[in-house]
């Protein structure tokens, strides 16, 4: 009896410390994917930009998926809750002729839910004029379907 309450004790304290590494109470999948496809999609447009293709057709469409969080942490921007998340992702383009895709994309991204807790926003540091600076956010709010 007291080695089988001590398995349940021990269980429930696995899971109670599992939990807490895995964010319960941060940003939900739905608002880390659209904040990862977001930025792949800048950095493709800026590769775009770079190699002159700014007046041909716009760049192929992008897809990212498989983008498990593998670390969250939770920490404090003015104040108010902001979340750094970071995992990998796997990617998608579709060319006319064919497809191309990429898995094990490094990402990390930080996420700071709404006062009222009904959006996410992603925020993205802006590059500071000098070293001496606070570093300068700029924000964009996430679409979340219900």
């Amino acid at each position: 009896m007291i080695r089988q309450l001590g398995r349940w004790l021990l269980l429930g304290c696995v899971l109670w410390g599992l939990s807490a590494c895995s964010g319960w109470g941060g940003p939900p999948q739905q608002a880390i994917a659209a904040a990862v496809t977001r930025q792949a999609q800048l950095t493709q447009q800026q590769l775009w930009q770079s190699l002159g293709s700014t007046g041909a057709a716009p760049p192929p469409p992008l897809k990212g998926d498989r983008i498990p969080p593998r670390r969250t942490r939770r920490m404090s921007l003015a104040g108010r809750p902001v979340y750094a998340v970071e995992g990998s992702y796997r990617f998608s383009i579709q060319y006319p002729s064919h497809r191309s895709s990429q898995s094990q994309i490094p990402f990390s991204v930080w996420l700071q839910p709404s006062p009222d807790g009904e959006q996410w926003q992603w925020l993205r540091s802006q590059p500071q004029p000098t070293p001496d600076e606070q570093p300068h956010w700029q924000r964009e709010t996430l679409p979340m379907t219900p």
